[in-house]
């Protein structure tokens, strides 16, 4: 059952670009040491196949820590949330699946990424725009 947030203040806190970042070097340098442990599992057979299991091996965590945790392990050190808008719940595992995938083109896409979080109100990336969520600081919502 999906949980829905309650604002704990009276307006939603949007993660700034820097916790964003952080977060994102955070879940990278987590996803790179694993993803080169495989990769170099799978060195004998190919580099298109260490390219095919580093990205599923992306999508599988971030799909894991959003919908398992509510948020990756960069988001909870750096106390920030993905929530649905305009509702404020839970996401839901489409959304989280649409997100990862949306997340995929903003690593082709940085700088326009960047120029979104960073003038965006809500600081929204693309892969948020295509799954109708945002990312707000903890403190700003209750369980």
């Amino acid at each position: 059952m999906q949980q829905t947030y309650q604002p704990a203040t009276s307006q939603l806190v949007y993660a700034s670009p820097i916790a964003r970042l952080g977060g994102a070097l955070i879940d990278g340098i987590i996803v790179g040491i694993v993803g080169g442990a495989i990769g170099a599992a799978l060195g004998a057979i190919g580099g298109n196949v260490q390219t095919m299991a580093g990205a599923v091996g992306l999508i599988i965590y971030l799909l894991y820590y959003t919908l398992t945790r509510g948020n990756t392990v960069g988001k909870r050190v750096l106390k920030t949330c993905v929530i649905a808008e305009p509702d404020t719940a839970e996401i839901s595992y489409g959304r989280a699946f649409v997100r990862a995938l949306g997340g995929l083109l903003d690593d082709f896409l940085m700088i326009v990424t960047l120029f979104l979080v960073l003038l965006s109100r809500k600081r929204r990336r693309f892969a948020d725009l295509i799954a109708g969520t945002v990312v707000v600081e903890r403190t700003s919502v209750m369980r």
